[in-house]
């Protein structure tokens, strides 16, 4: 994993499956491309040995994998924020990346729902753990 501002993502943004994302018995049930909520500045340069990579953004590619057989998997952006959660994330940071008001009402413009992604965590819990 490595700092790279250029390829930060604060906000929504659109992902698209990989074919083994289309085919993972999770990321199966999502449309091609769906919208998630992203936070970070962070990227990871190169997946762990083993993984297979389920999707990717325009300006990260490696937003989801797992390990093929094991209930393990990993993700850049973040299920458990929905498009109000977002919202008030960016507040919350506002002062610390030192953001002007109007730059904190355009984020908040450009903010979309992301049920898909907000329903990953209930599909993995209902798969993996409850049975």
């Amino acid at each position: 994993m490595e700092l790279d501002e250029s390829r930060a993502e604060i906000g929504s943004f659109e992902l698209a499956l990989t074919d083994d994302g289309a085919r993972d018995p999770l990321f199966a049930s999502l449309p091609n491309r769906f919208d998630v909520q992203e936070g970070h500045k962070d990227q990871f340069v190169e997946l762990p040995p083993g993984s297979v990579l389920l999707a990717s953004s325009t300006k990260q590619p490696h937003q989801a994998w797992t390990f093929p057989g094991e209930p393990l998997y990993a993700v850049q952006f973040h299920p458990e924020l929905d498009e109000e959660a977002m919202k008030y994330r960016v507040d919350y940071y506002a002062e610390e990346y030192q953001m002007t008001p109007e730059k904190v009402a355009t984020m908040h413009a450009a903010l979309r729902p992301s049920p898909h992604a907000s329903g990953l965590i209930k599909a993995f819990l209902r798969q993996f753990v409850s049975g």
